[in-house]
């Protein structure tokens, strides 16, 4: 089953993102089955992201919703900064750019504190999405969200992810 998964990251990661849906939908039902996780979780993301590079931004944002939770219960926080990241990335997409910056801060938070940086893979595509959300907001409420989300407690970070609930600036909890 990791084997598949990382086939399907290549894929992926290639931009055959055909292929990488077939890979990571083959390799779905395994980790299930097998139990492990952590490799459904990231299986999970894989597949978010092919349905949002393929335009199926309900579809991406469902997944991510599910590594998120499963990356919750595991503690396991690169896949936490990952689903956020996701997240921010369908919000932007669906023209809630306040949500996006706000997901993008607190997932970049969260890379900071575990000392994870992007991978490079990944890096282009993420700084796509910043640079659409500050032209789309200007520079001073872009900074204002992304902070606000960098302030956002971890839980307070997930649960506004899974939500969909729009964020009071004024009552933004704290870390």
């Amino acid at each position: 089953a990791l084997a598949l998964l990382n086939l399907a990251s290549v894929a992926r990661f290639q931009g055959n993102y055909p292929r990488a849906n077939e890979l990571f939908s083959e390799c779905l039902p395994l980790m299930r089955q097998v139990g492990d996780r952590n490799g459904l979780a990231q299986t999970l993301a894989g597949l978010a992201n092919v349905a949002y590079q393929q335009g199926n931004l309900a579809h991406a944002a469902a997944l991510h919703k599910e590594s998120l939770i499963i990356s919750q219960e595991l503690d396991y926080k690169l896949g936490e900064a990952s689903a956020l990241e996701g997240l921010a990335s369908v919000a932007t997409a669906q023209e809630q750019p306040e949500r996006g910056a706000r997901l993008f801060g607190a997932a970049a938070a969260l890379r900071d504190a575990i000392k994870a940086p992007l991978h490079p893979t990944d890096r282009s595509e993420h700084e796509r999405g910043v640079m659409l959300l500050r032209q789309r907001l200007g520079e001073a409420v872009f900074s204002r969200l992304w902070a606000e989300g960098q302030a956002l407690a971890l839980s307070a970070a997930i649960e506004y992810a899974l939500s969909g609930r729009v964020l009071d600036s004024a009552s933004s909890p704290s870390r």
